[in-house]
């Protein structure tokens, strides 16, 4: 009985330590046209960089595709319409998994067609950030300050 005591008391308290770890909180909320501001400003790209309206059509263009509905989109992109950085605000965490995915689509198939050697290198270097309903990216060589830029916004 002492065993089986001992035991119980043992996995209840591996239970309580697991509940203690976890992933750091996803609700909070960003500013998210604050933060596509300081990756225009504070990071260096290829090429230029142009603010474009976040249309359907502008999306459709430079993406390739559509954003969920009630996503607040913040784009730029090159003389080019190649995409140089993005901030969305989605409704829910599903919506910015599928503004994650028509991303990693448009990086994938642009690295498949391999139209610009250059275009193709700052592709392979991008990584999609993510946290609850936001979704950021920066397809930069200067990606130290992209980075610090959306960990300063995702902290």
């Amino acid at each position: 009985m002492k065993k089986f005591v001992a035991v119980l008391l043992a996995a209840m308290l591996c239970l309580s330590f697991a509940a203690c770890g976890g992933e750091k909180a996803t609700d909070k909320t960003v500013d998210a046209a604050a933060m596509f501001k300081a990756l225009l400003n504070d990071v260096t790209y290829s090429g230029g960089v142009t603010e474009f309206e976040a249309s359907e059509t502008n999306v459709a263009m430079i993406l390739g595709g559509t954003l969920p509905e009630g996503t607040e989109a913040y784009l730029a992109a090159n003389s080019s319409s190649y995409l140089r950085c993005a901030v969305f605000a989605c409704k829910d965490k599903d919506a910015a998994a599928a503004v994650k995915a028509l991303i990693q689509s448009y990086i994938d198939e642009s690295i498949d067609a391999k139209y610009n050697v250059d275009e193709v290198a700052l592709l392979q270097k991008a990584k999609i950030h993510t946290m609850g309903r936001y979704v950021a990216v920066a397809v930069t060589d200067d990606t130290d300050n992209a980075n610090k830029v959306i960990d300063r916004y995702f902290a």
